[in-house]
């Protein structure tokens, strides 16, 4: 398969952000909506209260809103076609002394999610009151034929927490050096 998962996840030291703050209507990040043309300037992150001693800034930062927040040279990274179906909203990080970090971090933003799970053959879990949103996968099976292949980063339809990365990219972040995403193949799906 041409697409691996990945998991945002902080190591060691690294910071873990609370909710995104002064950003209305957040759900429609949970759905591939386009946030450009309102974005708040004054958007920001605040590290969690729960990981007082984690202060490491890394190039992927974990937070509970499941978005991909990433560091500048997280973007670098990227070549102009892995901004596809992607959009770059700037957002800052507070520390747990209420002070801005300097270093810059943006909200990469998957627009269009693509409906790639095979409900069918996959074990999950549906939300009791909207069937179309997963909780939980249990054994997720793709349907590889709805896979738009120009895509490099996207996320899937009903289940918007974990990112689908084209291997190519997923092969520069690990050759990289970048921080605080794990790369897995979907044959080694565990349940999220």
């Amino acid at each position: 398969m041409e697409y691996v998962y990945g998991v945002v996840e902080a190591a060691g030291n690294d910071c873990v952000l609370g909710t995104l703050q002064n950003v209305e209507r957040q759900y429609e990040f949970d759905k591939g909506v386009s946030r450009k043309k309102d974005f708040p300037a004054d958007a920001f992150y605040r590290m969690s209260d729960e990981y007082p001693d984690n202060l490491v800034l890394g190039d992927v930062l974990d937070n509970t809103n499941d978005l991909l927040v990433v560091s500048q040279r997280f973007l670098d990274l990227l070549s102009e076609e892995d901004f596809k179906n992607n959009e770059v909203l700037p957002v800052k990080i507070m520390n747990h002394k209420d002070r801005f970090e300097e270093k810059q971090y943006f909200i990469l933003n998957q627009l269009e999610h693509q409906d790639l799970i095979d409900r069918d053959q996959s074990e999950l879990e549906v939300n009791d009151i909207d069937p179309e949103k997963i909780v939980t996968i249990y054994d997720l099976v793709l349907d590889e034929s709805k896979i738009d292949n120009s895509v490099s980063i996207l996320r899937m339809t009903g289940f918007s927490q974990v990112l689908v990365l084209r291997r190519d990219l997923a092969d520069r972040i690990e050759k990289s050096g970048i921080k605080g995403i794990e790369v897995n193949e979907f044959d080694d799906w565990d349940v999220i």
